[in-house]
């Protein structure tokens, strides 16, 4: 009869925590439904946007700004986990960056493309979440995925501003972040305060870095060794490279 109690506690405890767990995440989907985005960042995978812009987002959650991802797949076809696993990732990674919101537009691992309709489904997130900087993936790499998430991106901040497609919205700026292929920054952020919360976050991605598969087994000692490189560049002990197509404004250098 005793064990019965215990087991009958345990349950009742197993499903309050699922229940605060839902409560969460409607409370995450609530929090971002009709708050404007300050910063959102688009990651082809979920992780990419962690690994290439953790720290910068973090650093501007600690401003104050309003901060998100846009996963557009599921990383179903990783070899290392099922897209069920990595999406339970995504969200305790979520919770660390204090992100407003998180949401997967499920345009298929290894199937995106730079199609009319994926623009439409991009713009029409951007209409909503209303962004006033936008980042995305540098448009050189090795990934097929990274490549066209960046082309993606692009152009469907050109759909989001035409009023015959919906409400027009006007993106201010548009970053690539750093991924396989390195660029020449346009600036660099200083990461120094943010980077061990940076990797703390990248560690709860334990399927893509606590492994010995090939090109991952040693990803987060690199994004290390990376970050101090871009960081000795600006006199920090860590950076985050971007790149800015044309150029950007400025209207008081002395702020820089």
């Amino acid at each position: 009869m005793f064990g019965k109690e215990i087991h009958k506690l345990d349950t009742e405890a197993e499903t309050r925590e699922g229940r605060k767990e839902k409560e969460k995440e409607k409370y995450r989907e609530e929090k971002g439904k009709d708050i404007p985005i300050d910063i959102l960042a688009f990651s082809p995978h979920p992780d990419d946007a962690e690994l290439g812009a953790g720290g910068f987002l973090l650093e501007m959650r600690n401003k104050g700004y309003t901060t998100g991802i846009i996963d557009l797949t599921k990383g179903e076809m990783g070899s290392t986990a099922s897209s069920e696993v990595r999406l339970d990732e995504s969200k305790k990674a979520a919770e660390l960056l204090d992100l407003t919101i998180r949401y997967n537009a499920n345009l298929g691992d290894c199937r995106v493309t730079d199609s009319y309709e994926n623009r439409l489904a991009v713009a029409n997130i951007l209409r909503k979440y209303k962004p006033k900087i936008v980042l995305a993936p540098y448009f050189e790499d090795r990934h097929p995925d990274h490549v066209y998430s960046s082309l993606l991106v692009k152009h469907a901040l050109v759909y989001a501003r035409l009023k015959k497609l919906g409400e027009p919205h006007y993106v201010t700026s548009l970053f690539y972040y750093m991924l396989n292929t390195p660029f020449e920054p346009t600036f660099i952020v200083d990461i120094t305060a943010s980077f061990d919360r940076k990797i703390e976050v990248l560690s709860c991605y334990t399927t893509q870095f606590s492994t010995d598969f090939p090109y991952l087994k040693d990803y987060i000692p690199h994004i290390a060794a990376k970050a101090v490189y871009y960081g000795s560049l600006i006199q920090a002990k860590y950076g985050e490279p971007f790149r800015v197509e044309g150029f950007l404004r400025i209207s008081d250098p002395i702020t820089l």
